[in-house]
Formats: structure tokens, sequence, C-alpha cells
């Protein structure tokens, strides 16, 4: 009798047990699908995270928590940098991505590129690696080149700077492998500058050039047209320009002086991407152009175009991937378009400028009092913002960030939390670059001209 009570006991424990570690798996499982994740990308790696003053340590920059459904609020910081905080709500068994957090330094990295008290302006190429800067020198303005990977500068052209400022461009153009640029230094007068080490030494008149080409293919009137916008052509010889005129457009090689008209008309400046060109026919409606098959297709049944007014103060963007258009008349009026919009919506008044951000999923229009105005395209929100701004800001790093100048400042901006944080303060003529790919800033302070990285 004993043994059997011993066997029953035994039993009645076991069944005890399994049905703790049963409902024991069952709790513990219910806990683990009401937990929410929360995850980051840290910059720095080693930024430090506290979440409700708990700390949560990270060694590769990668920060992935399980949380219980809740509002928490969460600091990031690093010894140096700036401070980041946000409320977040966690929800059950649902993942908040916060994506990148940057923590800017309170002493940004400083590289000096070159030295000169006398640098009045500068450019950089496409691959971000040959920046051309002018220096006065005397009665002239010295054009040098530097490159990033050798670090060598070498002058290669010059200009007279009288009168005052008139040997400085108004425009830079780098062909794609960057050994020769196409400027000018005042109204219509367009030439070709070959940079160091090219087989060429001597500019060529792209004016003289075009007006021989317009004669060769019985296209000259009575007087050369003006010369309104120039790009080099995609795809194609390295000589080939695309030459937009208050008569037209134009494909024109300045070596071979071989010339076709493409367009018979006036038209907007021209926005180029990859083998398309987006612009407005002299009849206001906008137009796309296929430069393989030169065949155009109508975007649009609404009409750009007032009156007699000309097009040629029309500024036209396109966001990166996607067929989406900013268009600003010079009446200041901004306007969204896509492919399917057959009446563009106005986004505001007083516009001179904008700029999508670089997913292409906020657009920034500048004001003519130098404020900003956000929109939001995915769920098509609009926020004014006072923020002053010398120029154009730039989106920096993400959609939440700009960069703006203010007198001899840089800084920048955030426009989740309104926060400002100052990158330096002796910004020259409002003149910064920011390259994208790397994160770098090129400016130009009184004593030469730095980059300086996150």
């Amino acid at each position: 009798m004993t043994k059997v009570k011993k066997i029953v006991s035994l039993l009645f424990i076991l069944t005890l047990l399994g049905v703790a570690g049963f409902v024991g798996i069952n709790v513990y499982q219910k806990r683990l699908e009401t937990f929410g994740i929360l995850k980051a990308t840290l910059i720095p790696k080693s930024t430090i995270t506290v979440i409700n003053e708990k700390l949560y340590k990270n060694s590769d920059g990668t920060l992935i928590v399980k949380l219980l459904p809740n509002q928490y609020k969460i600091n990031f910081s690093y010894p140096g940098y700036s401070v980041v905080e946000k409320q977040i709500e966690i929800k059950s068994q649902q993942t908040l991505d916060l994506g990148k957090i940057y923590l800017f330094p309170v002493f940004w990295p400083k590289e000096e590129l070159i030295q000169n008290d006398s640098i009045d302006q500068f450019y950089v190429d496409e691959s971000m690696n040959h920046l051309i800067f002018f220096k006065k020198v005397a009665k002239n303005y010295e054009w040098n080149i530097y490159n990033r990977s050798t670090k060598e500068s070498q002058k290669f052209y010059q200009t007279s700077s009288l009168p005052a400022q008139a040997g400085l461009p108004q425009e830079i153009i780098f062909s794609s492998d960057s050994k020769k640029i196409i400027t000018m230094t005042k109204d219509n007068d367009w030439k070709v500058v070959f940079l160091p080490k090219s087989l060429i030494d001597t500019d060529i008149n792209l004016n003289n050039e075009f007006s021989i080409g317009l004669k060769q293919v019985n296209l000259q009137t009575k007087q050369s047209p003006k010369i309104k916008q120039i790009v080099f052509a995609p795809h194609g010889l390295s000589d080939d320009i695309l030459v937009r005129t208050d008569q037209g457009l134009y494909r024109f090689n300045y070596l071979e002086r071989t010339m076709t008209q493409i367009i018979d008309s006036p038209l907007s400046p021209f926005f180029l991407s990859e083998n398309y060109l987006y612009f407005i026919k002299d009849n206001g409606l906008f137009t796309s152009l296929n430069l393989d098959s030169l065949k155009e297709q109508q975007l649009s049944l609404f009409s750009f175009k007032d009156g007699d007014k000309n097009l040629d103060s029309i500024i036209i963007k396109k966001a990166p991937q996607k067929n989406t258009f900013l268009i600003i008349k010079d009446n200041g009026k901004a306007y969204l378009l896509n492919e399917k919009t057959e009446i563009p919506p106005t986004l505001g008044e007083m516009i001179v400028n904008g700029d999508f951000s670089l997913t292409g999923n906020h657009l920034l229009l500048y004001t003519k009092e130098k404020k900003i105005i956000i929109y939001d395209l995915n769920q098509e929100i609009k926020t004014e913002k006072n923020l002053y701004s010398d120029s154009l800001p730039q989106w920096f790093l993400d959609d939440d960030c700009l960069l703006f100048s203010n007198d001899s400042q840089l800084k920048i901006y955030n426009l989740e939390t309104q926060e400002t944080w100052p990158v330096i303060n002796d910004l020259k003529n409002s003149d910064f670059i920011y390259d994208s790919s790397l994160n770098y800033i090129f400016y130009l302070s009184a004593t030469g001209i730095i980059k300086i990285s996150l």
C-alpha cells in the first residue's frame, strides 16, 4: 500500500509540475507576444542610449531592444557630441524603427585643403575629387584646379578682374570626365576651358563656334541667337553639348562643328535626367523629350505660361528616382506635378527656389523673405518654418535635417525636434557644398577652402 501511495504521490507531483510548466510556458509565451521592438542605427557607433533612465549598451551602432507596450523617453548621448532626446510609444508585437540617429560633434573635424586668403569662389566636380577655385592676383583672377587625390594645385586659366567681379564665372559646368569645363563670366560669353594635362591649352569661344555651326546647316538668322543654357550631352561624345537659345534647342559638337536642331521654338530652362529633358514649351505645356528617339511627350494639360511672358525665369526640379516635379514660375507660384497630374496643385507663393529631399519624399521651398516651407509628399502636409537662411538650405543626412547659412555661420536644423546645432562660424560668402555620398562639407573661409566631416 505504501508503495502504491508513493507512486500516486509521484504521479501527482509530476502532474503538478507539468501543469505548472505548461502554465509558465503559456504565460511566458503571452508575455513575449506583448513585447514590441525598438530599433535604431547610432552614429557614432558608441552612442550611449538611456531609456526611461535605464542604460542599454551596444558596440556596433545597432540598437535592438524588446520593450513592453508603453511610452518611453529616450536619451542618446556621447562625450563631445550633441544630445538627442525622443518620446516614443511601443506597441505590442510591432517594431518601431527610428532609422539613423546622428549625434553631431561639438567641434567638427577640419581639414584645410587649400590655404589662401585671396580665394573668392570655388566649385566642385560631380566626383567631389576636383575643386576649381579663383583667387585675385593684381588685376586678374587666377583659375586653379585642386586634385584631392594628389593634393596638388595648378593654375590653368586667367581672367581680368576689371571691372570688379567681372572675371568670376556666373556658371561652371564640368564634363563627365572632369577634363574640361564650360563657363560664362559675363552675359552670353560662353567658353570651353580645358583643364591641366589635357591636349588643348587654349579656350574655345562657344559663341563663335555655335554661330559657324548654324551657318553650316543653314540655320543662321540675321543675328546670332543668344545662348541661354548649355549642358554636356549625356551618353554621347564628350564634346557634344545641348544648347538652348531664344529660338530653340540644338545638339552641337564644338570641335567638329556638327549641328542638329532638336526643337525649333522657344522653351523654358530644361532639366536633364539621364537621357530625358524636361521643359515647358512655348505653348506653356510641360513636356519631356527622349534624346535618343527625339520623341516628345506632353505631361500636363495645364499651361504654365502667362500671356506673352517668356519662360526664361521658370525653375524645374525633379525628385530623385521619381517622376515628380517642382515647377516655380517667375511670379513666385510653386506647383507640384507628376506624370498623372493634369492640373497641378499650388504649393505656395513668393517662392524663389526649392529642392526635393534625398529620398524624394519631402520638398523644401525657399521664399523671398528667406523663410522655408516643408511639404510632405506622402501625407500631403505643408509646414512653414521660421528658419532664416542666406541662400537655399540643403538637405543633410536624411529627411529630418537641413544645412543652412546665416551671416558667417553654417548650422544644422532638425525639422522634427526644431533644434539647431552650429557647425562653423567662419563661413565666407555663404559658399559651401555638401557631398551626400560621404557626408563631407566643403566650405570657403577667410583663410581658404576647408573640408569637414562627421
